[in-house]
């Protein structure tokens, strides 16, 4: 290593600085004698940055000015280091301006990094939660398929166990005649509401109880049900009547008799005027179903309704006689 002045070089030899040169124009002994004392004070200052940079002895100092430096190639390594640090002072003033006022606070960081590591644990415990549920739904749901599936079977044997013993009191004492003649009435019934109702302006209804017994639905009352021994005697006409006239259809269907002709005898004196007009309006409307039907009654009212008729007259001369009125 060397170490030059204005007047002198020296190099530092096993760790002593030697004099190796000494400028042109200088008498040696004068110089020399003259600085002698500056010597000691370099050899000391040396040391001392030595001491102060990264390097352990003047010998790693050595080896390294020895080495062959490649000044292009160093020369574009600071080129690049400078323009790297450039685009980070660029980048670092953006931040700057992105931050504007907003000062950092390491206690506010540090609570927010503990909130975080916080909702962090609180997730994963709530991922391993999910699992656990998602396990449970997925056993819940098999579970259900088997109650599904056995709540069907259930609902078909108990449909087979309810046919079952249907049929077993259908076969027990008169448990047949009983289940024959209760579908029977119950056709009946429901053919004959269809003018029963309209005859009563869709106030009453016949039906049947669990005896197999004629009630009537009032529909003014709420629909509560009520005896047939309640109806006045015109509405128990028209009862009968609905039920007579539903009776000879079947009776007609069974028997596979197309004659469509009966008698209806009495009943319509019981009737007031409006009643008896929807009866009579009813046997009329009969005739859009191709029946006769023969009236026998007291009633005045319905000769003047009925264009042909047969008049029976009493005479203490002639007895009884028949007189045809067309």
């Amino acid at each position: 290593v060397l170490y030059v002045t204005e007047r002198f070089v020296f190099k530092m030899i096993d760790g002593k600085l030697t004099l190796i040169e000494i400028a042109p124009g200088i008498e040696l002994e004068k110089d020399i004698l003259a600085n002698m004392d500056f010597v000691p004070e370099i050899a000391d200052d040396l040391k001392i940055k030595i001491e102060q940079s990264v390097y352990n002895s003047i010998g790693e100092i050595t080896d390294i000015l020895n080495q062959k430096i490649d000044c292009e190639k160093l020369q574009q390594e600071i080129s690049s280091f400078r323009e790297i640090k450039a685009s980070l002072a660029n980048r670092m003033q953006e931040l700057k301006t992105e931050i504007g006022s907003q000062t950092y606070n390491t206690e506010e960081h540090n609570e927010i990094i503990e909130y975080l590591k916080s909702l962090t644990e609180e997730n994963s415990l709530l991922i391993k939660t999910e699992g656990v549920c998602n396990a449970k739904i997925k056993m819940l749901t098999e579970k259900l398929a088997i109650k599904k599936d056995l709540e069907r079977q259930f609902d078909n044997l108990t449909l087979r166990k309810t046919n079952l013993d249907t049929i077993q009191k259908l076969f027990t004492a008169s448990g047949f005649m009983n289940f024959v003649s209760t579908m029977y009435l119950e056709n009946l019934v429901k053919s004959a509401n269809q003018r029963f109702r309209e005859m009563t302006s869709q106030q009453l209804e016949l039906i049947l109880n669990a005896e197999n017994e004629f009630e009537i639905r009032d529909y003014l009352n709420g629909g509560n049900t009520r005896s047939v021994k309640t109806l006045s005697g015109g509405q128990t006409f028209q009862a009968s009547l609905s039920l007579a006239l539903s009776l000879i259809d079947n009776v007609q269907c069974f028997a596979n008799d197309s004659k469509k002709f009966f008698f209806i005898d009495e009943g319509f004196g019981s009737q007031d005027k409006d009643s008896l007009q929807v009866i009579f309006d009813t046997l009329k409307s009969l005739r859009k179903e191709n029946r006769v039907v023969g009236i026998i009654s007291h009633v005045e009212e319905l000769k003047q309704s009925i264009a042909a008729h047969v008049s029976i007259e009493n005479s203490s001369e002639y007895g009884s006689r028949i007189i045809m009125n067309k």
